[in-house]
Order: structure tokens, then C-alpha cells, then sequence
């Protein structure tokens, strides 16, 4: 992950981490230097119908760590 970023970094490209789930991983994730993520611990995925009420929340921010099973893949 530290030499992705650095090559990033090198390029003025910005990453954004995929798959995250813990608070350790986004306290990680911020140590090495990488400023977004996605992933189950900030929305599990939802059909397109719905994205615009998600987005629509006030924070996107964990609020709690998840407490369910990733179920099959979802259409967005």
C-alpha cells in the first residue's frame, strides 16, 4: 500500500481504498497517507433506486462498525 501511494503521490493522482470494513483499517489507511476509502464500514452497497437517499445523509461517516454479513453482490 506505501509504494502505491508514493506512486500515486508521484503522478498527482489521488487513491481511494476499496473494501474497508474496521476502524482500524481507516486508522491505517490515514497513517500511510491515503485520505478516502469505501467499503462496507461507511454503506453497504444499494440498488441504484436508492443512492440519491444515501447520498442525501447528512455524513457518510462509520458511525458504528458493521454488524451484518456482505450478502451477494447488489446492482448499483
Amino acid at each position: 500500500m506505501t509504494a502505491t501511494l508514493a506512486f500515486a503521490s508521484a503522478l498527482g493522482l489521488s487513491v481511494t481504498a476499496e473494501g474497508v470494513e474496521t476502524r482500524d483499517q481507516v486508522a491505517r489507511l490515514r497513517t500511510l497517507g491515503c485520505a478516502q476509502a469505501q467499503g462496507f464500514l461507511f454503506a453497504r452497497p444499494v440498488p441504484a433506486s436508492e443512492v440519491f437517499a444515501l447520498l442525501a445523509r447528512p455524513s457518510l461517516a462509520p458511525t458504528e462498525e458493521p454488524t451484518e454479513e456482505p450478502t451477494g453482490s447488489q446492482a448499483a
